[in-house]
């Protein structure tokens, strides 16, 4: 999870190219200004990464990386669409 105080729509786009960069499989839920939840299925990226991956992106915001293992409970309100990825996402065990 990457919770930033602060965001802009080129900013969030340029954080998806990183993560494509980095890792074609990254996934992402942004759904919710300045929260990210990040899905690497290599197992590769850890929170250190990707906090400095969000301090490049966004040089002035204040930024909070942490892990949170995937397929825990989870509640939320929203479209379809948001949910759906944390269902198809988040709900998978951790390998």
């Amino acid at each position: 999870m990457i919770s930033l105080n602060e965001e802009s729509e080129a900013s969030v786009k340029k954080l998806i190219e990183r993560f494509d960069a980095i890792e074609p499989s990254i996934g992402w839920w942004h759904y919710i200004k300045g929260l990210w939840l990040v899905v690497d299925p290599t197992g590769k990226l850890t929170a250190s990464q990707l906090r400095s991956e969000a301090c490049t992106t966004f040089p002035d915001a204040h930024v909070m990386v942490m892990e949170i293992p995937t397929g825990g409970d989870w509640s939320g309100f929203g479209p379809e669409k948001m949910k759906q990825w944390l269902v198809d996402q988040w709900d998978k065990p951790q390998q």
